[in-house]
C-alpha cells in the first residue's frame, strides 16, 4: 500500500513538472523562429522589412536578434567585471524574451541584465537604474532578468552598426487569424527572406500531447470501472443513472481541464487513428526536429526552450514507468489476497 501511494505522489510530482515545461515551452515558442545561415542581417535590410510590412493589409509583426559569446560588461563603481552573453534586439523584446521586463524599443542607453551578472557586478539583484559599461558605452539597467542567467539583453541599431552588434536570428509573430498549420512561407517569399526554420512548433505540439497522457489514461481507467459497474447494474436502473451521471461528470472535466492542449496539438492530432503513415511522417519529422536543436549552436534563448523539452521527455518517461510499476504492484497485491482468501 505504502509502495502504491509513494509511486503515485512520484507520478504526480513528474507530471506537474512536465505541465510546466509545457506551459514555459508554449511561452516561449508563440512565434516561429528563423536563422540566417549567410550571415546578419544589416539595418538596411531589416528597415526595408518593415517598410514592406507597414503596407500589407495584415502586417507581421516580427524582431531580429542576435547572440554574441564572450562579451565583458563592467561596474565602473567597484570595479568589477563579468562575461557576459550579449542579446541584440531589434524589435519587441516581447517576441524573444517571454518574461515581463521592461526594455523599450528605441531604447538605446538601456539594457536588462541576468540575475546572475547582477549579482557578479553589484553584489545585489536589485540594481534597476544603476549603471554598467559595455563596449565604451554607459548602459542603464531597466530591469533584472530571473529566467536566464549570466546575460546582457541591449536594443540594436538599424541606422548604425554598433560595437559587438550580431542579427542573425529573426522571431515571427503569430497573429489571431492564423492557426497552427501556419509556417509563415508568406512573409519570407514577399521579404525575400533566405533563413532556415527552427523546429520549435512541433516540438512544442509533442510536448502538449505527452501532457495528456496522464489525464487521458485517467479518463480510460476510469470508463473501464464505471463501465463494468455498469455492466453488474443493470438491473438497478439507479445505480445505470448514477454511473451514466459520473461518466458524464469525468467527461465534462476531462474536456474543460485539458481542451486548450487539445487545439495546441490539432496538427498532430490524425483525422484517421488508423493512419499509420501518418505516424511514421510524425516520428521523422519529430526525429529531425530533435536533431536540429540538437547539433545547432544554441543561444540563452534556444537552451532555455532546449533544456525545459528535456526534462519534458524526462518527465514523460518517468510517468509511464510509474504507472507501469503501479499496475504491477496493483497486480500482485491483487494476487496476493486472492491466494489468501482461497487458503
Amino acid at each position: 500500500m505504502l509502495t502504491g501511494i509513494l509511486l503515485c505522489g512520484v507520478i504526480l510530482m513528474c507530471y506537474t513538472s512536465l505541465t510546466a515545461g509545457a506551459m514555459l515551452i508554449r511561452e516561449q515558442t508563440d512565434c516561429l523562429f528563423f536563422r540566417n545561415e549567410s550571415g546578419d542581417w544589416s539595418g538596411k535590410e531589416i528597415v526595408q522589412i518593415q517598410e514592406n510590412e507597414e503596407q500589407q493589409e495584415d502586417p507581421q509583426q516580427f524582431t531580429v536578434w542576435g547572440q554574441l559569446d564572450g562579451q565583458q560588461v563592467q561596474n565602473p563603481e567597484l570595479a568589477r567585471q563579468a562575461e557576459v552573453s550579449a542579446l541584440w534586439l531589434l524589435g519587441p523584446g516581447s517576441l524573444v524574451i517571454s518574461e515581463p521586463v521592461c526594455l523599450e524599443e528605441k531604447d538605446i542607453r538601456g539594457c536588462l541584465i541576468g540575475e546572475n551578472t547582477a549579482q557578479k557586478l553589484f553584489g545585489s539583484s536589485e540594481v534597476t537604474g544603476r549603471a554598467v559599461v559595455f563596449e565604451g558605452r554607459s548602459l542603464i539597467i531597466r530591469d533584472v532578468l530571473h529566467s536566464i542567467s549570466d546575460v546582457l539583453v541591449l536594443n540594436a541599431s538599424a541606422e548604425e552598426a554598433l560595437d559587438g552588434q550580431v542579427l542573425n536570428r529573426m522571431n515571427l509573430k503569430r497573429t489571431a487569424g492564423q492557426n497552427a498549420p501556419w509556417n509563415g512561407d508568406a512573409f519570407l517569399i514577399r521579404n525575400s527572406i533566405d533563413a532556415v526554420q527552427i523546429a520549435y512548433p512541433l516540438a512544442r505540439d509533442v510536448v502538449s500531447l505527452e501532457q495528456l497522457l496522464l489525464p487521458f489514461g485517467v479518463l480510460a481507467s476510469v470508463s473501464i470501472f464505471l463501465g463494468k459497474r455498469l455492466s453488474q447494474s443493470r438491473n438497478q436502473p439507479i445505480a445505470c443513472i448514477v454511473i451514466l451521471l459520473l461518466f458524464g461528470t469525468a467527461v465534462v472535466i476531462f474536456v474543460r481541464l485539458f481542451w486548450p492542449v487539445f487545439t495546441v496539438t490539432q496538427k498532430i492530432t490524425p483525422g484517421k487513428w488508423s493512419d499509420f503513415a501518418y505516424f511514421t511522417t510524425l516520428w521523422k519529422q519529430e526525429a529531425e526536429a530533435v536533431a536540429q536543436m540538437t547539433a545547432m549552436e544554441k543561444t540563452v534563448i534556444d537552451a532555455k526552450i532546449w533544456k525545459a523539452f528535456c526534462h519534458s521527455q524526462m518527465d514523460t518517461f518517468l510517468i509511464l514507468t510509474g504507472i507501469l510499476l503501479l499496475r504491477c504492484r496493483m497486480k500482485e497485491e491483487k494476487d496476493t489476497g486472492e491466494t489468501n482468501l482461497q487458503k
